[in-house]
């Protein structure tokens, strides 16, 4: 499928962008060949990866132009919204626009005080229970032990508590509101099912009360959330 972008008086035809029904067989090579196809309709649109570059670092200044005056203002700088709006369908368009721009969000009353307080504990006994920090010998130790802190993230993957909270309802209702923030579908092809989702096997970060941790800076990690 060819799409057609605007020229002046003209529509120009840009290359195809490649894609498989199933996963290829060679990702190394499907991830190269994508590559040279989003730079072949690059230049097809009259301009440089530079150039294309350029208009998005200064689209992303005046966003964070905007998050600094949200801030000077007493505002938050992401999107809060309640569980409540999201299970019943009602979070307004505004907020959902704000998602977009801004990337993350809050969810406030997400589950239960007393649930997040259970998982918590259910993870330190499940921790203890396990002699995890008799036991443990790897690469976090090492790093850890460099700045100072006790291990605060944990290659823990399985613990029920974990499990519980990547199977719930609710943590299903909030992904799937997520997911329907993208463009799932388009030019008569659905790319994915928003109401469906694969279970993210993240390790267990906690930080006990008064932690002061240098070991886990500011970053980027899209794709995670937190329960607390």
């Amino acid at each position: 499928m060819a799409l057609l972008e605007s020229s002046g008086s003209t529509e120009t035809a840009l290359p195809p962008l490649p894609h498989w029904e199933e996963p290829p067989a060679d990702l190394p090579a499907a991830i190269r060949q994508v590559k040279a196809a989003l730079r072949a309709r690059v230049a097809a649109s009259g301009r440089t990866v530079e150039e294309v570059f350029a208009v998005v670092e200064e689209r992303l200044k005046a966003e964070v132009g905007e998050i600094a005056a949200a801030r000077d203002r007493g505002e938050a700088s992401w999107p809060v919204i309640d569980y409540a709006d999201i299970a019943a369908g009602t979070v307004p368009a505004s907020l959902s626009a704000l998602v977009r721009r801004r990337g993350c969000l809050v969810v406030r009353g997400h589950f239960d005080r007393e649930q997040a307080l259970g998982w918590d504990r259910g993870i330190v006994d499940y921790v203890e229970g396990n002699g995890f920090f008799q036991d443990y010998r790897g690469p976090g130790d090492d790093f850890f032990g460099s700045v100072g802190s006790k291990p605060e993230i944990y290659p823990v993957y399985w613990s029920p508590a974990q499990m519980q909270a990547r199977q719930s309802d609710r943590m299903a209702r909030v992904q799937a509101f997520l997911n329907r923030q993208w463009t799932y579908s388009s030019a008569g092809t659905r790319w994915f099912d928003p109401d469906r989702d694969s279970l993210y096997p993240d390790r267990i970060r906690r930080r006990p009360p008064g932690t002061d941790s240098a070991g886990l800076g500011t970053h980027l990690d899209p794709g995670h959330w937190t329960c607390g």
